[in-house]
């Protein structure tokens, strides 16, 4: 060999193995994020009227979950979201020691409840019908 060729041996590249392991990386890593970030699936959504966020929904007596506020839909109360198997509940809002309202409810497959407050239903029995 003279000293003017050049070397004929050559590195091996890991650029391809550095890629696929970068790619397994991020596919473990949304793997893992999306696993646990799941929200459990509901079929009742509740809307309650104002002054009733925060409050604690009892479905048959027992605390379930809380309502959240519903101002980006629209609605001035709060909403909250139950599982719920088919049949007759009686749902109702409570903070602290007052049930601020209560409604009995059928759910068959998916529902929709609005809940008004007690004082609201109270003025609708008062109010003189319209038909």
């Amino acid at each position: 060999m003279t000293s003017t060729e050049p070397e004929t041996t050559f590195k091996k590249s890991r650029a391809s193995l550095i890629w696929v392991a970068v790619v397994l990386l991020i596919l473990i890593t949304l793997f893992i994020q999306t696993s646990f970030n799941k929200q459990p699936g509901y079929n009742v959504v509740v809307l309650t009227p104002a002054g009733t966020i925060d409050s604690v929904v009892l479905v048959d007596g027992k605390a379930r979950t809380r309502t959240k506020s519903a101002k980006e839909l629209g609605n001035k109360g709060g909403i909250a979201w139950l599982t719920l198997k088919d049949g007759n509940y009686l749902l109702e809002l409570k903070n602290g020691e007052n049930i601020l309202a209560s409604k009995n409810i059928m759910v068959k497959g998916k529902a929709l409840v609005n809940i008004e407050s007690e004082a609201q239903s109270e003025e609708q029995d008062k109010s003189p019908d319209t038909k």
